[in-house]
């Protein structure tokens, strides 16, 4: 079965949480049970950390070495070609872009994306187009192609720090497949952009009773009410 490669995309500069990726939780930093998910995957090939080449990331870095995690590096704030960057270094025609201040994406997300795509070879598979899983459960898998076309067109500033906005606003010339939750959940956040965030996270894998990956979209929004939704 072909797999795909997962690219990573953080960096330590968050406004409102910094260094959001490698802050504590049980004892760990919060991009390993990110990680610890992408290892489960049985669509996901080589995992990649894209982050950029300044300073400031160089502990991202040190952390994803230490994970034997694959590690590319480029521009702070043009985050498309440091996406590019690692799908090239792949070799693959396509690959999983996954935000890493995202610790309970499910592993049922990555293989219907894997699905849909082996069976469409369209420009990209999504579920937030439109969302209805919970914010911070986004899976995209998008075809190296189509991210050579953003980076060849003019586009706005703000193409290049938001990978798929590009392909979204101008959905009419890409073909874009959209995975649908039964139930819009779409209210729920699981992203960790804040301290709040961070600390329902927290309280989450702290009560949890098996590992963190194998959670279905279900069970961690009903976690995540009983931990302050």
């Amino acid at each position: 079965m072909k797999k795909f490669p997962a690219v990573v995309l953080a960096r330590m500069t968050s406004v409102r949480l910094p260094g959001k990726g490698l802050r504590q939780v049980a004892g760990r930093p919060l991009l390993a049970y990110l990680l610890d998910t992408l290892r489960q995957s049985e669509a996901i090939g080589e995992v990649f950390l894209a982050t950029s080449d300044t300073a400031s990331d160089f502990p991202l870095v040190d952390f994803a070495k230490e994970s034997s995690v694959s590690v590319v590096q480029g521009p702070l704030e043009d985050v498309a070609t440091r996406f590019l960057m690692a799908v090239k270094r792949s070799g693959a025609d396509a690959a999983f872009r996954v935000n890493g201040d995202s610790p309970f994406v499910p592993l049922e997300l990555f293989s219907l994306a894997a699905e849909r795509y082996r069976s469409t070879q369209v420009d990209l598979v999504s579920n937030i187009f439109p969302r209805s899983f919970p914010v911070g459960q986004s899976v995209e898998l998008v075809s190296r192609k189509a991210i050579e076309c953003v980076l060849s067109r003019p586009g706005i500033p703000s193409d290049r720090e938001h990978v798929t906005q590009y392909l979204y606003r101008n959905s009419a010339e890409f073909q874009i497949e959209n995975i649908k939750s039964a139930v819009d959940y779409s209210a729920i956040r699981f992203a960790v952009d804040d301290g709040i965030d961070f600390a329902k996270v927290s309280r989450m894998l702290s009560v949890m009773t098996r590992p963190h990956w194998s959670y279905t979209v279900e069970e961690l929004v009903k976690l995540s009410h009983s931990c302050g939704q």
